[in-house]
């Protein structure tokens, strides 16, 4: 009822707008865009343009379309090809100042360097006055993606629109496969199963490397781009930290980050295509649904593809699956990474930056957002009620819906400091040294952390601490709770007092 009366008052001209204690976050916006209007602050037809990534336009489009005509604003979707791109066109706007953009909708990562150029605006104020509902109530956020998709630096920089919590996709019907069961079995003296830790990975990834018939055990990232997403889970599973939490020295090239390369060194050389270290992305969205590979680890977007008899041979055959990770003291540690996960931000240069947060804020309500992630792109599941809605399950499948959000309850962040994109760049870059060869695990993160030790110096090691302090408490708690009974940090640092 309360959405009747709001949408017919926005049509006859935003008149008695009322927000009561019960209404949505899409009503809150539109009452609060109503008296934008009302007190002049924005103005009928007057337009609002959207910066996304090619892979929204599909779902985002008929929500836009629907608010322009509820508000009678002139909303614009503005669609950037390559993501890079994005990136570099915000940054410059922080020089520029043009305005040309009021929203920004980027990856996750890129909000300390926002932030810091002061391109994007704080969103504390009008989170608290109209409630998006971020970390509360039955349609909150999966936590931690509450923290780590809108926050730096103890403030609110933006709306969290996406999951990108990895999963694992492996052939269901070879692992249920009786022969295989038994053949494995008689081979390693353990039973076929979902692995727990990385060491039963790499024994099942051995164990189903077939390329005499043109199958290799896995496709793991270790390229330009997205190695990191290989290293990092092993690499946080085992107990790592990259930087130091009271010195923000690297401690990425510890004993456990070198263990967790030289094991995917190990498995990229024997048992996977070259494509692992010198194709992009896409080449899990190719090799897997082609029948290539036994598993792989990749976005949700996969299961899309790997479902669909029409992009897929093994459709029917793709079991969905956390990430495994190690055991302490008895105890399983799982880390998936989150990696990148679209949010939106609100540019400082535009129009009416609290307009431009309402229109941002409507999109991102609960069932706003799950219609829109319902159609096909690159926007997945991120609030409870996501997990719960018949459609967009049935897009998904029945299996998938459920792994993906316990794998989003154990994922850990990016690096999202100002600066995330030279230090998960120079990763990235002796990860794949390493795994070609050129040289070896332990020499390519002594690299990476003396050109951190650089980063950090020059962007200031202070504010660095500072931000990282913050960030840390952005993991999830199984992990913080990990590092404190390891030793590498005191439970207050941990925010677990």
């Amino acid at each position: 009822m309360m959405r009747k009366i709001v949408v017919v008052s926005l049509v006859l001209g935003f008149i008695g707008c009322i927000v009561c204690a019960q209404s949505t976050p899409a009503e809150r916006a539109l009452v609060g865009l109503s008296s934008l209007m009302e007190k002049g602050v924005i103005k009928p037809g007057q337009t609002f343009k959207i910066m996304i990534h090619s892979g929204q336009r599909n779902q985002l489009a008929p929500a836009v379309e629907e608010l322009s005509k509820l508000t009678g604003l002139n909303i614009q979707l503005v669609v950037i090809g390559n993501e890079p791109d994005i990136y570099v066109k915000v940054m410059n706007e922080a020089v520029v100042r043009t305005g040309e953009y009021d929203i920004f909708l980027t990856f996750c990562n890129w909000i300390g360097d926002m932030a810091e150029a002061g391109v994007i605006v704080p969103l504390d104020e009008w989170i608290a006055k109209y409630d998006p509902e971020i970390d509360h109530g039955p349609n909150r956020y999966v936590s931690p993606l509450d923290k780590f998709t809108t926050q730096y630096g103890g403030h609110y920089y933006a709306l969290g629109m996406d999951n990108d919590a990895l999963v694992l996709f492996y052939r269901k019907d070879l692992m249920e496969d009786p022969s295989e069961q038994a053949a494995f079995e008689a081979r390693y003296g353990r039973p076929l199963k979902l692995p727990e830790t990385w060491e039963e990975f790499d024994l099942i990834t051995e164990f189903f490397d077939r390329p005499e018939q043109g199958m290799r055990g896995a496709h793991l990232y270790a390229e330009r781009v997205f190695a990191y997403t290989s290293w990092a889970p092993r690499f946080i599973a085992k107990g790592g930290i990259y930087f130091d939490p009271y010195t923000m020295d690297p401690m990425i090239n510890s004993p456990e980050g070198v263990a967790a390369l030289e094991e995917i060194i190990s498995l990229v050389r024997n048992h996977m295509f070259p494509e692992a270290y010198t194709a992009d992305w896409s080449a899990a969205y190719t090799l897997f649904p082609e029948g290539k590979v036994f598993w792989t680890i990749a976005w949700a977007s996969l299961g899309h593809w790997a479902s669909d008899p029409e992009t897929s041979k093994i459709a029917g055959k793709v079991g969905f699956a956390q990430l495994p990770g190690e055991y302490h003291d008895g105890v399983l540690y799982r880390a998936t990474p989150h990696v990148v996960g679209w949010s939106f931000s609100i540019c400082r240069y535009g129009k009416a930056p609290e307009a431009a947060y309402l229109i941002a804020q409507y999109l991102n309500d609960p069932t706003v957002s799950a219609a829109a992630i319902t159609r096909t792109g690159t926007l997945d599941p991120f609030r409870l009620n996501h997990f719960q809605d018949e459609k967009l399950l049935a897009a998904y499948g029945p299996e998938l819906g459920p792994v993906l959000m316990l794998n989003a309850e154990q994922s850990f962040p990016d690096i999202s400091l100002r600066g995330a994109n030279e230090y998960l760049d120079v990763l990235n870059l002796n990860l794949q040294a390493a795994v070609a060869g050129q040289i070896s695990a332990k020499e390519a993160l002594d690299r990476v952390a003396i050109a951190w030790q650089e980063i950090t110096d020059r962007l200031g090691r202070g504010r660095q601490i500072e931000a990282w302090q913050q960030e840390i408490k952005r993991y999830p708690k199984h992990i913080r709770e990990l590092w404190v009974k390891l030793g590498k940090m005191d439970p207050h640092m941990a925010g677990l007092e």
